[in-house]
């Protein structure tokens, strides 16, 4: 179930429903069995009680039971029926219960008030960059960086057309002055937001040939992305990541876009490879040093061709066979899956490839 309020997933855990009264105690089971322990019941009990168990998904959140009340009076006619009106009396305060949850949890109450985050997205263009907005705009408002707008303005118009919140910002991650002033323009468009989610889904192009013909220009590109870009990324981002860590829904995450070539060097792919894999290690130390402090920092291999107008005249890919390139919505669950791990279970690294890829 999923909380409309706070946006947190909460699983119900069944003890199992019961109705009781609270005052003489008598409890209605599922299997319709009636049990009774002494009291003083009576013509003063007011109420009976329904309990069932939750928990809200938040790190070091405690199972607790939340009580509704039923007019006393009722009690009979709900162990009669119960079969039918337990499930509708779920299912009426299920929404109650939710916003419930989010009260009872651990946080401070100024913790509370400072709840509101966002996902920040470079490399946000059609492809893998607009299907993460898209799914990370169902729980956030998302912003949206690329060097033009013409890479991100459909993405944008998409989210706000859907009800969402999306934000396009021109922004060159290898160009240190550019990123800030992207990141201050960030801080005016969503004053006193946090950061829940970074992604860093900007990439060089693949440019393969002999590596004797490879122009040195061609590996400074990689670097400037692959490295230099994400590198100036990371550095901005993990302090305001860092800083949502106790008021955060979800882990605060960085998750970095690899590719085959990030574990894979390639004949021909001299200066792709070098970029890739050089990002993958930076990767790699920061999710060392920031797992501890609670960051979720993540590599993806993307290892196939990706779904997108830039291949749709690949039809070749893995034999023609249906779902043999990746879907760019797939990509993207998996990034929010990523993003919602518990703490207790974090993911450094995942592979996401078609079923008949060969690896």
């Amino acid at each position: 179930m999923k909380c409309p309020k706070s946006r947190l997933q909460i699983p119900l855990v069944a003890s199992p429903p019961s109705v009781g009264c609270r005052d003489c105690v008598t409890t209605l089971g599922q299997s319709g069995a009636r049990s009774e322990s002494p009291g003083r019941c009576g013509a003063a009990v007011e109420d009976a009680e329904l309990t069932f168990a939750t928990n809200c998904g938040i790190p070091d959140s405690r199972q607790r039971p939340l009580i509704i009340y039923i007019n006393h009076n009722d009690l009979q006619s709900i162990e009669r029926y119960q079969h039918i009106l337990l499930p509708a009396i779920l299912a009426r305060f299920v929404f109650y219960t939710a916003i419930n949850i989010s009260s009872r949890n651990q946080r401070r109450p100024e913790d509370i008030m400072a709840s509101k985050f966002y996902t920040v997205i470079i490399g946000a263009g059609g492809g893998t960059g607009g299907a993460v907005a898209s799914r990370f705009s169902k729980a956030y408002p998302v912003v949206l960086l690329a060097r033009t707008a013409a890479t991100y303005e459909s993405s944008v118009k998409a989210i706000n057309d859907a009800g969402g919140k999306a934000i396009g910002i021109n922004a060159d991650a290898g160009d240190r002055a550019s990123l800030d002033a992207a990141f201050e323009t960030i801080a005016k468009e969503l004053p006193d937001y946090k950061l829940a989610a970074a992604i860093y889904n900007a990439s060089a192009g693949l440019q393969p040939r002999p590596f004797v013909e490879v122009d040195p220009e061609a590996l400074e590109l990689s670097i400037n992305v692959n490295i230099r870009g994400f590198f100036n990324f990371a550095q901005k981002t993990l302090p305001l990541l860092e800083d949502a860590v106790s008021t955060s829904p979800h882990p605060p995450s960085l998750i970095v876009t690899g590719a085959t070539a990030s574990v894979k060097g390639s004949a021909r792919f001299a200066a792709f490879a070098a970029g890739k894999w050089a990002k993958r290690a930076l990767t790699q130390s920061i999710a060392r040093e920031y797992g501890p402090k609670g960051v979720h920092v993540a590599h993806a291999v993307i290892d196939g061709v990706i779904t997108g107008p830039r291949t749709e005249a690949f039809t070749s890919v893995n034999g023609g066979a249906p779902d043999g390139k990746i879907s760019a919505d797939s990509i993207a669950e998996t990034y929010w899956n990523l993003h919602t791990q518990h703490r207790s279970g974090f993911t450094w690294e995942v592979d996401i490839r078609p079923y008949v890829e060969k690896w």
